[in-house]
């Protein structure tokens, strides 16, 4: 079995050896972004921590036999990346204010409801079905 040293660089000649690196350390690096970024990112993180590696992998520094520590560096990057950018889209989403109060409420759902209300004659209640509560 061949170092990941030795597997970066057949993978300037022959670019699908980069899979090797992605099957050794996928599941490492998955874990690592979990608990940094949430489930929700995880998986587009990962894969843009592999993309980012393979795109750059001739500044990978020789000598070393295990990438891990260089697509840790890539991960960590890519988080405190996902996080400014979420810190951005929070401010220019408070900068707008909210949103106007018809746009907020689907059209016809105002008259949906008062049509409801004023077909059930008045003192009526939900059916006893809808009262139960689940046990």
């Amino acid at each position: 079995m061949l170092d990941d040293d030795a597997v970066i660089a057949q993978s300037w000649q022959q670019p699908e050896r980069f899979a090797v690196l992605f099957d050794r350390h996928a599941a490492y690096i998955h874990r690592y972004i979990t608990r940094r970024a949430g489930p929700q990112a995880a998986e587009d993180l990962v894969a843009e921590t592999f993309l980012t590696a393979f795109r750059k992998r001739r500044r990978y520094q020789h000598g070393y036999a295990s990438a891990r520590p260089w697509l840790y560096g890539i991960a960590t990057h890519l988080v405190g990346q996902h996080y400014r950018d979420q810190a951005r889209q929070h401010r220019l989403y408070q900068a707008a204010g909210p949103a106007p109060f018809s746009a907020r409420i689907p059209r016809g759902v105002h008259s949906c409801w008062s049509v409801s209300r004023a077909r059930r004659p008045e003192g009526a209640t939900r059916p006893a079905a809808a009262r139960r509560r689940p046990q």
